[in-house]
């Protein structure tokens, strides 16, 4: 087995959940034998616990903008920036999504999956970072066009999380949580975003341990997106629930110590 392999691990359920990053599952006893082989593991922190802010970037930012973000989010958070982990996201333009927690939080969320998963991860990145560049990624194959706002529902039985971007450009432009359930939070979200961004063309995918058929049917029944495209980033099985288990082991951006 070759060291540089991955192992995503999702515990936004609370249980084990783990697979390579070719999609195929993983048990919890062979995880530990592949542990001891050299696999890398990577976690996700789930959007109800960061702070997502979009910041102005300087006409001198070039490449990686990590550098600039302690200064941007200073200004934003409600926490002073040097007790805070950042991660940056999507850069659109002279702007960038950017990821926050409080190291406190981060701390928590860290001894909750070691005790979980018995190991500490190498890698833990942006829960909705995580899945736009998946969402994205099947729009783009599935609409080569590029035109149209994406809207990405990650339906847990915790919090839902709407992602919205661009297909054209892949840019993130806003990402909100809100109770599991609250499908007029959503309908409402999704109609201001479409109206700010006066495109057209719209779809929308849907992930996540409560992204059923009942979901389905209900956002159908809104009426408000004039093509409807369902895109189920992983097939529901009672072990893997969600596909962040098969989209981390991909996933680069890690949130950093300022």
């Amino acid at each position: 087995m070759r060291k540089s392999r991955w192992i995503g691990i999702d515990l936004s359920s609370g249980v084990f959940c783990a697979a390579y990053s070719d999609g195929t599952e993983i048990a919890e006893a062979a995880f530990k034998t592949s542990r001891k082989c050299g696999c890398f593991v990577a976690a996700a922190l789930p959007a109800s616990n960061l702070f997502v802010e979009t910041v102005e970037l300087p006409s001198s930012a070039k490449g990686n903008i990590s550098t600039y973000l302690p200064g941007l989010m200073d200004v934003k958070l409600p926490f002073p920036v040097e007790d805070c982990l950042l991660a940056n996201g999507v850069k659109n333009g002279s702007s960038a999504l950017a990821f926050a927690i409080t190291r406190v939080e981060y701390l928590r969320q860290l001894n909750q999956f070691v005790s979980i998963a018995g190991a500490q991860p190498e890698r833990v990145v942006p829960a909705p970072l995580v899945l736009w560049n998946k969402a994205f990624a099947n729009a783009r194959r599935l609409f080569p066009s590029g035109d149209g706002v994406l809207f990405h529902l990650h339906a847990s039985t915790q919090s839902w999380t709407l992602i919205a971007g661009k297909i054209s450009d892949g840019s993130v432009q806003n990402v909100l949580t809100v109770g599991a359930g609250d499908i007029a939070a959503v309908s409402r979200n999704i109609r201001i975003l479409l109206s700010r961004m006066a495109i057209d063309s719209s779809f929308i995918s849907i992930s996540g341990d409560a992204a059923t058929d009942e979901l389905v049917g209900s956002l159908n029944s809104l009426g408000f997106i004039p093509r409807l495209f369902w895109l189920r980033l992983l097939q529901r099985t009672p072990r893997a629930g969600s596909p962040l288990t098969v989209i981390l082991p991909r996933e680069n951006s890690s949130m950093s110590r300022v």
